[in-house]
């Protein structure tokens, strides 16, 4: 068996899952997925001539971060056509969303299927890991940081 380059398609599977809504589907489906983060250059003229690049994150009227995450270059590109992608395993970008306390990951902001994947701190002090849960979307309003 070879392996199939990725192109930066979107998973069928993952794209159908999400738009179910339904958060066991959604969180099976993105066991094994990969999907796409953006860096973005920094503004100002001193830093893009650096060649200086930022991770992008969505932000909410109350200040709470989140990261985007996509699952095709094409839902990447409707968002932000600037945005140049990394392409990493869900499980690190979750990973990473929670390491650095982060309110929640965007998949596919936007999008009829988006989903908003809240990091939610553990229910007890002992719980050694934060737990995601798909939410409603209307939730939080985000913006471009």
């Amino acid at each position: 068996m070879t392996d199939v380059p990725d192109r930066g398609d979107a998973d069928p599977a993952v794209v159908e899952a999400l738009a179910s809504g339904d958060p066991v589907r959604i969180l099976e489906a993105l066991d094994g997925a990969r999907l796409l983060v953006g860096v973005l250059a920094m503004p100002g003229e001193e830093h893009a001539s650096e060649g200086e690049m930022a991770l992008a994150l969505l932000e909410s009227a109350d200040g709470e971060q989140a990261l985007p995450a996509f699952t095709g270059l094409e839902a990447m590109r409707e968002w932000n056509a600037d945005a140049r992608p990394v392409p990493r395993p869900a499980r690190e970008v979750i990973a990473y969303a929670h390491a650095e306390s982060l309110a929640a990951v965007v998949i596919d902001p936007g999008a009829a299927h988006s989903q908003i994947l809240w990091c939610e701190p553990p229910a007890e002090e002992s719980a050694q890991e934060s737990t995601l849960a798909p939410a409603p979307k209307a939730r939080r309003w985000w913006r471009r940081s």
